[in-house]
């Protein structure tokens, strides 16, 4: 199955990915569960190119045979007609045991046609039977002989529209008349492909001119994660009160200083309460701290943390590090992380209404950036930071994204509080060169590196699906 087609997936400890799929079980049932990336017997991720699925078979049956063979398993037959011998023969052919493998729910009367319209309802079961590419004699050629073979099952009510039907079909044949062609293939057995399974399977690498969006958003999220110092998704990244925030914790650094871990707690808190303050050892004051997040209060909220740290700072890390391991937690960390997408697709539709010949795609470099800032700074609309921008993109004409991205950012960084612009300046620019970016504004310093630049290189100018 496309990974595509899949929800989104949640992410363990180890940053690997887990998807909830369902799945077949013998007898036509199915069963929904989770698989990981790697690590697990008979799950792999694999390339198109490797035709997952797919299972040549060979069927020598003849039409005749076959059509007995349904109107056996579908009680159809008259009481002078006795087909189970010639359909337990086509049930043992290698398509019909294919067939049979994967919707036969009952094992015992081969595969009916309500069997084959309920596998067709189901996504996996279709998939499956899509897969399937049978070696058979195709009804464009051949001789008229093997039509003939069912006069006797036609006769009847049937006759006149069977012999109507062998008219059509023989007006319909063209493989001989081709046959003659240089490279066309003389025999009339052919490998028969459901033409939709070919392009399903394929369907990544023939769209693929776009980067997809949930890949961009990964990207952004560890870029932005990387100047913490963190490879790989880290939900228990943790920091102190040294730049007055109170606590800093998970994927992107909520803190309280500036109201973010707080509703983030909450959620958790609501999400599982017994989990939450099971998480606290008894040193780490947990009344005070669940008050005042019920209560949404920011003050609280810091007294609390900087209290902590001041009394004991192991069991304030240990905490953090027990929500860090909550699966649930986790999941809300990612999900609160995705939010920022919105903030990032407002800020490129105040862009495009600057300057739509730039951004009529959005690069992934520009994306990482604009999350980076969006995290940070919330939006770039801020203390006049807008109207700079459009001064100068008047003034300059930008004749790329990536020169328009440099105005955003440099910008926005300039209307930050006076002691962090140098070091929003740095960030974003680094990002958009992909190497550590020295700034200087309002007095103060930055140079930061990130360890997941290399993460940009040879995609930062893709455009993104979806944007």
């Amino acid at each position: 199955m496309r990974i595509s087609s899949l929800p989104e997936p949640l992410f363990d400890e180890a940053d690997k990915r887990w998807w909830e799929i369902e799945v077949g079980l013998e007898g036509g049932q199915s069963a929904t569960g989770w698989v990981r990336e790697t690590g697990l017997v008979n799950v792999e991720l694999c390339s198109c190119w490797a035709w997952p699925g797919f299972e040549i078979v060979q069927e020598r049956s003849s039409n005749g045979d076959i059509l007995r063979h349904s109107l056996q398993v579908n009680g159809e037959t008259t009481p002078a007609e006795h087909f189970q011998e010639t359909a337990s023969t086509v049930e043992q052919s290698e398509l019909f045991r294919s067939l049979r493998q994967v919707m036969d729910a009952d094992q015992r009367d081969g595969v009916t046609r309500d069997e084959m319209r309920s596998a067709l309802r189901r996504p996996w079961l279709a998939q499956a039977l899509s897969r399937l590419i049978a070696n058979y004699e195709t009804e464009w050629g051949g001789d008229m002989t093997k039509w003939d073979a069912l006069d006797t099952l036609m006769a009847g009510e049937y006759a006149n529209d069977w012999i109507a039907e062998k008219n059509r079909i023989g007006q319909l044949m063209w493989w001989d008349d081709a046959s003659s062609l240089e490279g066309f293939p003389s025999s009339t057995r052919i490998y028969c492909i459901h033409p939709i399974a070919l392009v399903d399977n394929f369907y990544e690498t023939i769209s693929n001119t776009c980067f997809p969006l949930k890949a961009a958003q990964e990207i952004a999220l560890r870029v932005s994660g990387g100047y913490e110092g963190r490879a790989n998704l880290d939900y228990h990244a943790l920091a102190d009160d040294f730049d007055g925030q109170g606590t800093s914790f998970g994927l992107i650094q909520w803190n309280f200083g500036q109201n973010t871990l707080g509703p983030l707690l909450l959620q958790m808190y609501n999400r599982d309460p017994g989990a939450f303050a099971g998480a606290f050892p008894a040193a780490a004051d947990y009344r005070p701290l669940e008050t005042a997040i019920r209560n949404q209060s920011q003050q609280a909220q810091l007294d609390w943390a900087r209290s902590v740290l001041r009394t004991n700072r192991a069991a304030w890390s240990q905490a953090f590090h027990n929500i860090g391991d909550v699966p649930a937690f986790q999941e809300i960390q990612l999900n609160a992380v995705l939010d920022y997408h919105e903030n990032v697709v407002t800020a490129i539709g105040m862009m495009r209404g600057i300057a739509p010949d730039l951004m009529q795609e959005i690069h992934v470099g520009t994306y990482a950036a604009l999350y980076d800032l969006c995290v940070q700074q919330g939006t770039i609309d801020k203390g006049g930071s807008l109207a700079s921008i459009r001064q100068r993109y008047a003034t300059e004409r930008p004749a790329t994204q990536t020169d328009f991205l440099k105005i955003v950012v440099q910008e926005r960084a300039r209307t930050a509080n006076s002691r962090w612009r140098a070091d929003a300046m740095s960030r974003r620019m680094g990002i958009i060169q992909r190497s550590a970016y020295a700034a200087s504004e309002s007095g103060h310093s930055a140079n930061r590196s990130n360890v997941n630049f290399q993460l940009l290189e040879g995609i930062h100018d893709q455009p993104i699906c979806q944007l």
